[in-house]
């Protein structure tokens, strides 16, 4: 956001944080030529602050734990999104196969599209509004792309696939531009209600995917769902409202773009060798957990897609109802990524080894998940999926966790951004490649319940 000239750091103040005290004392002197130039040549010779910790604003704050709200309403959203796509594609008469199909695949994939796209072009295209204002923007999306299926498809009966494509578009776009922004915004209420406000993201799919599913296997209307959706995000706006950091409202015209240049997303990839290098692993790990989590989870779906799951295999006589199954696999996949979460804040040594360390390991769950899925045995899945969030949530809670102590605030927006950015593009990947996966788990298969045509 534009940084009104006011409230300008002189430029005495801006001083290495490598060079410990002496630079603190530096900052509250007046200016003086000759000391902030003594100061700058001694910035070019200080060695490098990539692993030195970061002040975080608001460290030693109370939890804000309502901020956790806010997170789970939107990301109901999106567990919405990936759960109804299977009733979505039943609704509109698309099987497995063929260009309608096809285009389906494609429909969902916008789901991704939007968040990788809008991951930085929103530090771009919305340079001039505040962080907060573009959460707000964010959250809009999210109700209207929640909205169109229930209104457009399932009460309309329309079959036309584009109101697909414009829904998931609409969410992928709220997501991509609230999750790093939020995130940001709340960074000056401390790390311990970011480390609340994360575990939102686990609950969101809890919800929808436990108990929304097996309402749905009782009768509940999937209407209600998309509509429970909207309620709970237009609520949330009063949480932000009351609850997050404020923020000068002024206005930015071409004078004023070099006062964003510290802050926005041109300014810290200028100064990337402050801040991307040893994020390199977490961009990795981030890519490689996306990838599991968007590729699985619908995978699973259009495998086990008969009315009822054989539990034990093929030609087991053992049966739970779809709906049901579905209730179970989110409830793993709930537990996987809430458990790992905090599990990474309670580490307490900071060597980066250690980082190293839970990141592979998150990586080796998504791995196993995958071999584990062509033994086509039902209750096996779940552990598949449970094992894909876990790895995810490992490598969420160490991106985080390593961002805020070790990244300067000025770049926050930015890294977070870029990780981000970096899940996105597996995602699509992953998403678009269900049909490639299903395949290779489904080959030579010929089951009355399992690995169906449509």
């Amino acid at each position: 956001s534009c940084q009104p000239p006011e409230q300008r750091r002189p430029s005495h103040a801006i001083v290495p944080r490598a060079l410990g005290a002496r630079a603190t004392d530096l900052a509250g002197m007046p200016p003086n030529p000759l000391r902030d130039a003594m100061a700058g040549a001694a910035a070019l010779e200080a060695p490098a602050r990539l692993l030195t910790p970061q002040p975080s604003p608001g460290a030693e704050k109370p939890a804000v734990r309502r901020m956790s709200l806010v997170f789970l309403s939107v990301f109901q959203s999106y567990a919405t999104m990936q759960n109804m796509q299977f009733l979505l594609k039943k609704d509109m008469g698309i099987g497995q196969f063929g260009e309608r199909a096809q285009a389906f695949t494609w429909a969902v994939t916008m789901l991704h599209v939007g968040k990788l796209v809008s991951r930085l072009a929103h530090n771009i295209l919305c340079v001039c509004w505040s962080p907060l204002t573009r959460v707000y923007i964010a959250m809009w999306c999210v109700v209207l792309g929640s909205m169109i299926p229930s209104i457009c498809v399932l009460m309309a009966k329309s079959d036309w696939i584009g109101w697909v494509v414009i829904s998931y578009t609409l969410i992928g776009v709220g997501i991509g531009v609230f999750e790093a922004t939020f995130l940001a915004v709340i960074t000056p209420l401390g790390k311990s209600t970011k480390s609340w406000a994360i575990l939102g993201i686990p609950g969101g799919f809890f919800i929808i995917g436990v108990p929304g599913m097996l309402l749905m296997g009782v009768g509940l209307p999937a209407q209600v769902i998309y509509w429970y959706v909207v309620a709970c995000t237009l609520a949330s706006f009063f949480i932000v409202y009351r609850s997050a950091p404020r923020e000068p409202q002024f206005g930015c015209d071409e004078s004023d773009f070099q006062l964003t240049h510290s802050t926005s997303l041109i300014g810290s990839l200028k100064a990337w060798r402050e801040w991307l290098p040893f994020m390199i692993p977490h961009l990795i790990g981030k890519m490689f957990v996306n990838f599991g989590m968007e590729n699985l989870f619908p995978v699973i779906g259009f495998t086990y897609n008969g009315a009822k799951v054989p539990l034990l295999g093929p030609e087991s006589d053992i049966f739970i109802a779809k709906d049901y199954f579905q209730a179970v696999m989110n409830l793993f996949a709930f537990f996987g990524d809430t458990f790992s979460r905090p599990l990474v804040y309670r580490i307490t040594t900071h060597r980066y080894s250690t980082t190293l360390l839970i990141l592979l390991a998150a990586m080796l769950c998504e791995i196993v998940g995958f071999l584990a899925m062509k033994l086509v045995v039902a209750w096996t899945a779940w552990f598949c999926l449970g094992l894909a969030f876990f790895g995810n949530g490992l490598v969420y809670a160490a991106g985080s966790k390593y961002i805020d102590r070790y990244i300067a605030p000025e770049h926050h927006l930015a890294a977070y951004s870029v990780w981000c950015f970096m899940g996105d593009i597996s995602s699509v990947v992953g998403a678009k490649s269900q049909d490639l996966v299903r395949s290779w788990i489904c080959g030579g298969m010929d089951s009355a319940f399992e690995c169906l045509a449509k």
